[in-house]
């Protein structure tokens, strides 16, 4: 997993899922939670396989704490993977239309999405023990603007997770 992870030394597991034997049974349709995801044209499996396993292991960390999950459109499925396991999450969605289902994602009472920012996340100071960003950082250009922001919402006790997206890092396209 090639994620950025900070908190005075502590790092992102890198061990495999691991997986529980009632969760390798088949289910049926309508034992699964409807996380409103949408099929997105153009995206690779291998990604979205890479995204699901980052958020599967920020979960293990979220446990029993506020977490601020910052998201675009198609991804509101990693904050309800989260939702099972913290005390609360804020989902942030960055998208300038954000998705008109997501809605439907606040099955649990302690998931909420709001709209906002990296330059202005919609917190109070000192409010989140974790905050996640996977593959949207690069959408933002103002570095000191978004340090500013993880700093002012972030508890001095809490941790950042960060994981760029590597799409463009295997491309033969300038």
């Amino acid at each position: 997993m090639s994620c950025l992870s900070w908190r005075r030394g502590v790092h992102l597991p890198r061990d495999l899922i691991e997986v529980q034997p009632e969760s390798a049974k088949a289910r049926s349709e309508s034992d699964l939670m409807d996380t409103s995801e949408r099929d997105v044209p153009d995206v690779d499996a291998a990604d979205e396989l890479e995204h699901l396993h980052h958020y599967l292991q920020a979960a293990r960390i979220a446990a029993g704490k506020i977490v601020l999950d910052v998201v675009l459109e198609q991804h509101h499925y990693g904050s309800a993977i989260l939702a099972q396991k913290a005390r609360h999450v804020v989902c942030v969605d960055m998208s300038d239309e954000p998705a008109t289902d997501a809605r439907r994602l606040e099955v649990n009472t302690n998931l909420e999405q709001v709209a906002g920012t990296w330059a202005e996340i919609p917190l109070p100071d000192a409010s989140v023990d974790l905050l996640l960003s996977f593959d949207n950082i690069e959408h933002f250009d103002q570095l000191e603007q978004l340090l500013r922001e993880v700093r002012r919402v972030l508890r001095p006790s809490g941790t950042i997770i960060i994981c760029p997206l590597r799409r463009y890092q295997y491309s033969i396209e300038p």
